[in-house]
């Protein structure tokens, strides 16, 4: 699983990562996908990282985390915010 941020994900050889391993890249997006969301996807992060470790990539199959879109694209995983973040609260 990749749930790196593209800066860091810059200072990886990922083609090289891939060649070796199945990588499934997660990406946490705005809810019309047009940028990515930082601070705001934190606690959905570990949310959905804390569930592959329990139900490994079954965790994507769920369509809602925290209020958050959850959708399964080939090889990526595609996290889209809520319309109104402002209302978003962890457990």
């Amino acid at each position: 699983m990749n749930f790196l941020p593209k800066e860091h994900v810059a200072s990886v050889d990922m083609e090289r990562v891939k060649t070796r391993r199945n990588v499934i890249d997660v990406h946490f997006v705005a809810t019309d996908e047009s940028k990515a969301v930082g601070h705001d996807a934190k606690a959905v992060k570990g949310e959905l990282a804390r569930a592959v470790l329990r139900e490994g990539v079954a965790a994507f199959s769920v369509p809602e985390r925290l209020g958050w879109r959850v959708e399964r694209r080939d090889s990526d995983v595609i996290v889209s915010a809520p319309p109104n973040r402002a209302h978003f609260t962890a457990p």
